[in-house]
């Protein structure tokens, strides 16, 4: 089998987030399987003097066909007029892999597009509701349409993601596969450290956010969380790493019991995970969630939010508590 891969090289750079992460993960694994031959499909501009692929891309190792367009000018254009057609820079792939932020308008082949999460399309959603994010959303539904129409497979990560397509796109459901996200190894590795030998971020027990202080990842929730922890007394500090909103960083830095930190590596953060007394995870949005899967395979104890897919991800494993009562997390991190 002949697989051709286009994907937005940069979003697979280490340190990836969730999506590049399981793009890496995905097409690695298959590039590994007896019988697979996957390639890359991507603009020239990635391509270096030397003939490679940028280092910071997990998949630099493999083949990879190009076009000479830039990938921006390239994927406007397949959005705009749905033309050249993907086929021409497929060679002769039996399929062709997109994730769904992207779009490639196709001739003969067949193709699977994989959707993490539909967010922007959501008609409610508190940080999507100025007129830029309303314009973006009635331009974007146009192609994304396209591209779950003629998608042969449409996969996506979790019940609640499929739900969603079903609901907001009219997707046949036999149409969607849905296969939900595996948790690489360094997590189950860091189930065997002792806690105690391990780097800590502060002094004393500490709450561990992964997503940063954001609207979408549940910021204001975790702020709220925090000062109901200072108002029980509470130890604990609220370590947050990821990308921050500036208003609710500057908020933080005011905070004794909140540390701000930023980008970790992949490298780090399951020693830090392991660390921690528990995962907060107040999201508001999720297509799967993967922090919660990755905390519980660490041994770690997951206090997250009843908002999309993470009830179904943490399930009874966990503590999912009411997304507007984020103070309820307090008193179930003080007992743990």
């Amino acid at each position: 089998m002949r697989i051709s891969v286009f994907t937005q090289l940069a979003r697979t750079f280490k340190p990836p987030t969730g999506v590049g992460r399981f793009i890496n993960n995905m097409v690695l694994g298959l590039a590994g399987t007896q019988g697979v031959d996957v390639r890359l499909m991507l603009s020239r501009c990635y391509v270096g003097d030397d003939g490679r692929l940028d280092s910071r891309a997990p998949l630099a190792g493999l083949p990879f066909d190009t076009f000479w367009l830039h990938e921006r000018a390239m994927e406007k254009l397949w959005k705009a007029v749905g033309f050249p057609k993907g086929d021409r820079y497929a060679r002769d792939a039996d399929w062709i892999y997109s994730p769904g932020q992207t779009y490639v308008p196709i001739r003969h082949k067949r193709i699977i597009s994989s959707v993490h999460d539909v967010h922007m399309f959501e008609p409610s959603l508190p940080w999507l509701s100025d007129a830029r994010h309303k314009a973006n959303r009635l331009k974007w539904s146009v192609w994304f349409r396209s591209a779950l129409r003629e998608a042969t497979i449409v996969q996506t990560i979790s019940e609640f993601t499929k739900r969603r397509l079903i609901e907001l796109f009219d997707v046949p459901p036999e149409k969607i596969s849905n296969v939900q996200c595996g948790v690489e190894q360094r997590y189950f590795d860091a189930f065997s450290l002792d806690p105690a030998s391990l780097p800590r971020p502060v002094d004393g027990p500490y709450l561990l956010v992964i997503g940063g202080l954001n609207a979408r990842k549940g910021g204001r929730q975790t702020l709220d969380a925090a000062r109901a922890l200072a108002d029980l007394k509470s130890p604990l500090t609220i370590v947050t790493v990821g990308h921050n909103d500036p208003l609710l960083e500057a908020e933080a830095a005011a905070m004794k019991n909140v540390r701000v930190i930023g980008t970790v590596s992949d490298e780090a953060l399951p020693g830090m995970l392991r660390g921690a007394t528990a995962l907060l995870f107040l999201s508001l949005y999720e297509g799967f969630g993967i922090p919660a899967a990755e905390a519980m395979a660490a041994g770690v104890p997951v206090i997250a939010s009843d908002a999309a897919s993470l009830p179904e991800v943490v399930d009874d494993a966990g503590f999912v508590v009411p997304v507007a009562e984020p103070r309820c997390a307090a008193p179930i991190a003080q007992r743990l």
